[in-house]
């Protein structure tokens, strides 16, 4: 698992996931089965304690800390594993939470890269699901929230601030 950490840390820095078996074949070394079990051997010492393993199914992914955000790694990750919604609907909620609205242009980049036709497909889908909202704001902009942490009204005031409003 050593072999592979420099691996690992580089793609992070260029914002990228790797699966612990893309690392491996690419640093020319094999991994035992127990991919978890030499994850936790490996974190137990300081230096490596930025690596952050994330299983989904059989696939095992890897990502440094120290370059890489945590909900943009998921979101990655959710991307990866052909089920953008659930990154999307989380990045929302994540949002929400912190008292702010998503623009929906923001599925347009990467790791989701939208074009106009499925970016709409996508929000009309993540709409369906029963704390997520979409609101206009009077610049024409699509923002989506979460009902959990913010109101519709709260949301439509939002979407409609103007931050030259004030300025002369």
């Amino acid at each position: 698992m050593h072999a592979i950490v420099d691996f690992v840390r580089l793609m992070s820095s260029h914002g990228r996931v790797v699966t612990a078996e893309q690392a491996a074949a690419l640093a020319g070394v094999e991994l035992a089965n127990d991919v978890p079990s030499q994850y936790q051997q490996l974190v137990t010492d300081p230096q490596y304690q930025d690596l952050v393993l994330h299983s989904v199914a059989e696939r095992h992914y890897l990502y440094s800390t120290q370059t890489l955000a945590d909900s943009y790694a998921k979101q990655c990750i959710a991307v990866d594993c052909r089920d953008p919604l659930q990154g999307m609907a989380a990045e929302v909620r994540r949002f929400s939470q912190l008292g702010e609205l998503l623009p929906s242009s923001s599925f347009s980049v990467a790791p989701y890269r939208f074009d106009p036709e499925a970016l709409a497909d996508h929000c009309q889908l993540l709409c369906q699901l029963d704390d997520i909202e979409r609101v206009t704001g009077n610049d024409g902009e699509q923002y989506l929230f979460s009902t959990a942490h913010i109101r519709p009204s709260y949301a439509q005031v939002l979407a409609d601030y103007d931050p030259f409003e004030y300025s002369i």
